[in-house]
């Protein structure tokens, strides 16, 4: 046993946070979510993100971020180079649940997730994140979340006031890929390379494919490298979007993710211990989620139909364009032909992003068209979200096969009693046991065809089968979805095996 081995002091840095105004999609919860779980562990933990000034509200018109409720300190003023700008980052403060968090304020450089130059962004967290680290105590591994973390071992080794340090010299690097698609890689013109302030001979480290490619700089200068779930780690062994033999040199290896099951839990199914007890909080939770969806859109839906809810951000790994055109087959009546259920859709998608808008467009129609049996709301409010994992009778997850990291949201539905149809890729390969505790198509069988077999398999059971149905709901219930045991798997296979070496 080394003095690691029981609790290192982990600083995780990641571009969004759950709870702290700046969630797009998945990485936030993954991250903060950890950060808690590691410190019940016993690990001294810290995070570092950016503290937007605005966001994009539901009518994707940008608005100023109100932090009042937050009671973030003033800690210090950081001052670094940007390019062939000298910046001023502001670090504000905050402990939640074990967890001291760190914030990046600078109104050009923090001002919009997702928005604006990602290189600049990136510069910014790397050199601010680095800086940071200086005047914090006795960090032992700086846990990279995303390519937008890639510059933060760069800096460091390229830099001599970084690992010259003697208070954080022996720093260590670990990486997590969160998604490795190309939309996700942050790739720039190589031109650009001046503007991060290093020497030529650190041009190898960072150009990939004739591009600054920042997933690239992450994955080789990091100790180590994971992904979240072992079927994404096959997949970039086999296909790892252009950077293949990175990820192999790398021995990429993947942990599933977890989730905070009491965050995300509906609090009257805390303690529940029956499948009766179960099925009869079951329906008070559909009938207050169809309740919400009649004061929000006016639409009245049926509360003993098949309820499928779909709360998710529209992007072209997601699997829209496997069933949105047969929408009219799934809310059809049973005696037609059809599936008998109501669809209830909730997501957004980013301004730049064709395929996502395109989709969001063809929801709008069907909405008007298909009437009561097909809601659609634009936006993202993580309440109603909530109520859909908690009311909903399945949840319809059909990511496109290799493109799904992990995905979280099947498990935020499962712990509520909300049956997930998927595809077998990413953690649901693990997780979902096929009519067990949830229903999956192979990735081999990918299709509208598949989906509709399956969603006829559910359709029989919810109607005329019900001790089946309600025995695969309680089997979702209990499924082992717990980040605190993620947590345990991070300690012993990411972090320690590092401090050791």
């Amino acid at each position: 046993m080394n003095e690691f081995s029981a609790k290192p002091s982990v600083l995780l840095v990641s571009a969004e946070l759950k709870t702290f105004k700046s969630r797009a999609g998945g990485l936030g919860p993954a991250v903060e979510e950890l950060a808690y779980s590691l410190a019940k562990l016993g690990c001294k933990v810290s995070v570092v993100s950016l503290l937007y000034k605005y966001r994009r509200n539901d009518k994707d018109e940008i608005e100023e971020i109100d932090y009042s409720d937050i009671k973030l300190e003033d800690l210090a003023t950081l001052n670094f180079w940007v390019g062939n700008e000298k910046v001023q980052a502001n670090v504000k403060k905050v402990e939640k649940n074990g967890v001291t968090f760190y914030f990046l304020e600078n109104e050009k450089m923090a001002n919009l997730l997702y928005e604006g130059d990602g290189l600049q962004k990136a510069i910014f967290l790397a050199r601010g994140t680095l800086d940071l680290v200086k005047i914090l105590d006795g960090i032992n591994v700086i846990h990279l979340n995303d390519a937008h973390t890639g510059l933060i071992p760069l800096f460091f080794k390229a830099e001599h006031r970084y690992h010259g340090d003697p208070k954080i010299k022996n720093l260590k690097f670990a990486y997590t890929i969160h998604n490795a698609g190309k939309a996700y890689q942050q790739i720039f013109d190589k031109e650009r390379f001046g503007e991060l302030g290093i020497g030529e001979e650190w041009r190898d480290k960072v150009i990939w494919e004739d591009k600054i490619n920042l997933t690239y700089t992450a994955s080789i200068l990091s100790d180590i490298c994971n992904t979240v779930s072992p079927d994404y780690a096959e997949t970039l062994l086999k296909n790892g979007e252009g950077l293949t033999g990175i990820f192999k040199s790398k021995k990429v290896f993947g942990i599933t993710n977890g989730i905070d099951i009491d965050y995300w839990r509906m609090p009257e199914f805390r303690g529940v211990k029956t499948i009766k007890e179960l099925k009869e909080k079951k329906k008070k939770a559909k009938i207050e989620l169809l309740k919400e969806i009649e004061n929000i859109k006016g639409d009245k839906l049926s509360e003993e139909k098949l309820t499928i809810v779909i709360p998710r951000r529209f992007a072209d790994q997601k699997g829209f364009e496997v069933f949105l055109p047969h929408s009219d087959i799934i809310v059809k009546d049973r005696e037609e032909g059809g599936i008998g259920a109501q669809l209830i859709i909730l997501g957004r998608a980013a301004l730049g992003d064709p395929i996502g808008r395109k989709w969001i467009e063809i929801c709008k129609k069907l909405d008007e068209d298909l009437s009561n049996n097909f809601v659609f709301i634009y936006g993202f409010n993580e309440e109603l979200a909530k109520k859909m994992y908690w009311g909903g009778d399945v949840l319809f997850y059909p990511s496109l096969p290799e493109k799904e990291p992990c995905g979280t949201g099947y498990m935020m539905a499962a712990v509520n009693g909300t049956v997930t149809l998927g595809t077998d890729t990413g953690g649901m390969v693990e997780k979902i046991i096929d009519s067990k505790n949830g229903f999956k198509v192979k990735k081999e069988n990918y299709s509208w065809e598949a989906f509709f077999e399956k969603l006829k398999i559910i359709s029989n059971l919810f109607y005329n089968e019900k001790k089946t149905w309600d025995k695969i709901v309680w089997n979702a219930f209990n499924m082992d979805v717990d980040m605190d045991k993620v947590a345990e798997e991070y300690l012993t296979k990411l972090y320690l095996p590092i401090l050791k070496n």
